[in-house]
């Protein structure tokens, strides 16, 4: 499969008293790709908490980017709202590629490898 359109998405709702900070590791790796691929992939980023996205809108917008890769970076209190988002997203597209990264890949990695809507896991 040619993976041309990656979707990155980082999952949650919005907390009281939680500042926002920019996903720094998502555009990181967003940066990386470009600068080493130039004009091979396309990106779109979802900040779910930040824009107050139900999983049924973040749902809409993959239908709208129609990606080949969608990228997951949660932290642990936003696993459940990652496992139903990436449920949505094989369910709609089963040969959509997923992985799951951030402090909850890297600390429940067995967890994540169990999560039969998930591909592949990035821990570090």
């Amino acid at each position: 499969m040619k993976i041309g359109k990656i979707m990155f998405i980082r999952p949650g709702r919005r907390f009281l008293r939680m500042g926002f900070g920019p996903p720094m590791g998502i555009l990181y790796l967003i940066s990386a790709l470009r600068n080493r691929y130039p004009n091979k992939y396309q990106f779109e980023l979802i900040e779910q908490a930040l824009y107050e996205l139900s999983s049924e809108q973040v749902l809409k917008r993959f239908q709208k980017f129609d990606p080949d890769m969608v990228c997951f970076s949660a932290m642990s209190m936003e696993a459940g709202e990652m496992e139903e988002i990436a449920r949505l997203v094989k369910k709609e597209k089963p040969n959509c590629i997923t992985v799951l990264g951030g402090p909850h890949a890297s600390i429940f990695y067995d967890w994540a490898l169990k999560n039969s809507d998930i591909d592949y896991v990035v821990i570090g």
